[in-house]
Protein backbone atom coordinates (compact mmCIF):
# COMPACT_ATOMS: atom_id res chain seq x y z
CA UNK A 1 0.00 0.00 0.00
CA UNK A 2 1.42 3.34 -0.93
CA UNK A 3 -1.27 5.35 0.82
CA UNK A 4 -0.47 5.12 4.53
CA UNK A 5 -3.58 7.06 5.52
CA UNK A 6 -5.57 4.01 4.35
CA UNK A 7 -4.41 2.13 7.44
CA UNK A 8 -5.79 4.79 9.80
CA UNK A 9 -9.11 4.85 7.94
CA UNK A 10 -9.32 1.03 7.92
CA UNK A 11 -8.54 0.98 11.65
CA UNK A 12 -11.26 3.54 12.39
CA UNK A 13 -13.78 1.54 10.36
CA UNK A 14 -12.80 -1.73 12.05
CA UNK A 15 -11.68 -3.24 8.74
CA UNK A 16 -9.22 -6.09 9.19
CA UNK A 17 -6.27 -5.87 6.84
CA UNK A 18 -3.28 -8.12 6.26
CA UNK A 19 -0.91 -5.15 6.08
CA UNK A 20 1.08 -4.16 9.15
CA UNK A 21 1.11 -0.48 8.41
CA UNK A 22 0.97 2.03 5.59
CA UNK A 23 4.47 3.09 4.53
CA UNK A 24 6.83 0.11 4.53
CA UNK A 25 9.71 1.89 2.77
CA UNK A 26 12.96 0.49 4.12
CA UNK A 27 11.11 -1.50 6.78
CA UNK A 28 9.91 -4.50 4.80
CA UNK A 29 10.07 -3.14 1.27
CA UNK A 30 12.65 -1.64 -1.07
CA UNK A 31 13.39 -1.48 -4.78
CA UNK A 32 16.42 -2.38 -6.84
CA UNK A 33 16.92 -0.49 -10.08
CA UNK A 34 18.20 -2.14 -13.26
CA UNK A 35 21.59 -0.57 -12.43
CA UNK A 36 21.61 -2.31 -9.02
CA UNK A 37 20.80 0.75 -6.93
CA UNK A 38 18.83 -0.11 -3.79
CA UNK A 39 16.48 2.51 -2.37
CA UNK A 40 13.64 2.45 0.18
CA UNK A 41 10.88 2.97 -2.38
CA UNK A 42 10.34 4.10 -5.95
CA UNK A 43 9.36 7.58 -4.78
CA UNK A 44 12.15 8.06 -2.24
CA UNK A 45 15.14 8.45 -4.53
CA UNK A 46 17.84 8.06 -1.90
CA UNK A 47 20.33 5.25 -2.56
CA UNK A 48 21.09 2.79 0.23
CA UNK A 49 23.73 0.97 -1.79
CA UNK A 50 24.33 -0.98 -4.97
CA UNK A 51 23.95 -4.76 -5.26
CA UNK A 52 26.61 -4.80 -7.97
CA UNK A 53 29.12 -3.69 -5.33
CA UNK A 54 27.69 -4.94 -2.02
CA UNK A 55 25.59 -8.03 -1.23
CA UNK A 56 21.91 -7.20 -0.80
CA UNK A 57 21.82 -8.59 2.76
CA UNK A 58 24.55 -6.20 3.85
CA UNK A 59 22.71 -3.25 2.33
CA UNK A 60 19.35 -4.34 3.79
CA UNK A 61 20.74 -4.82 7.30
CA UNK A 62 23.41 -2.13 7.36
CA UNK A 63 22.43 0.90 5.28
CA UNK A 64 21.92 3.94 7.50
CA UNK A 65 18.75 5.01 5.69
CA UNK A 66 17.13 1.60 6.35
CA UNK A 67 18.24 1.59 9.98
CA UNK A 68 16.83 5.06 10.52
CA UNK A 69 13.51 4.26 8.83
CA UNK A 70 13.16 1.16 11.02
CA UNK A 71 13.45 3.22 14.20
CA UNK A 72 10.17 4.88 13.21
CA UNK A 73 11.38 7.93 15.19
CA UNK A 74 9.34 10.33 13.10
CA UNK A 75 9.25 14.06 13.78
CA UNK A 76 6.40 16.51 14.06
CA UNK A 77 2.84 15.25 13.96
CA UNK A 78 3.83 11.74 12.84
CA UNK A 79 6.06 11.34 15.89
CA UNK A 80 3.19 12.06 18.26
CA UNK A 81 0.30 10.54 16.32
CA UNK A 82 -1.78 7.78 17.87
CA UNK A 83 -1.93 6.17 14.41
CA UNK A 84 1.84 6.09 13.95
CA UNK A 85 2.05 2.29 14.21
CA UNK A 86 -0.62 1.74 11.53
CA UNK A 87 0.21 4.70 9.29
CA UNK A 88 3.62 6.29 9.63
CA UNK A 89 2.94 8.75 6.84
CA UNK A 90 4.65 8.74 3.47
CA UNK A 91 8.39 9.10 3.91
CA UNK A 92 8.83 10.20 0.27
CA UNK A 93 6.35 13.07 0.65
CA UNK A 94 8.02 14.07 3.92
CA UNK A 95 11.35 14.21 2.11
CA UNK A 96 9.94 16.11 -0.87
CA UNK A 97 8.26 18.80 1.24
CA UNK A 98 10.63 19.04 4.22
CA UNK A 99 13.96 17.70 2.92
CA UNK A 100 13.89 15.08 5.69
CA UNK A 101 12.32 11.65 5.25
CA UNK A 102 11.70 11.42 9.01
CA UNK A 103 9.65 14.65 9.05
CA UNK A 104 5.88 14.69 9.38
CA UNK A 105 3.58 13.66 6.55
CA UNK A 106 2.56 16.90 4.80
CA UNK A 107 -0.75 15.56 3.46
CA UNK A 108 -2.01 14.11 6.75
CA UNK A 109 -5.64 14.89 7.49
CA UNK A 110 -4.80 15.07 11.20
CA UNK A 111 -2.24 17.88 10.99
CA UNK A 112 -3.35 20.86 12.99
CA UNK A 113 -6.00 18.88 14.87
CA UNK A 114 -5.95 18.00 18.52
CA UNK A 115 -5.67 14.39 19.58
CA UNK A 116 -2.37 13.27 18.09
Amino acid sequence: ICAPQFMRIADQMGVKTRFRKGCLAGISYCIISPKGIVQPCAYLNLPAGNVRETPFGEIWRGAEIFKKLRTEAYQGGCGNCRYQKVCGGCRARAYFYHGDYMAEEPWCLYHGRRGY
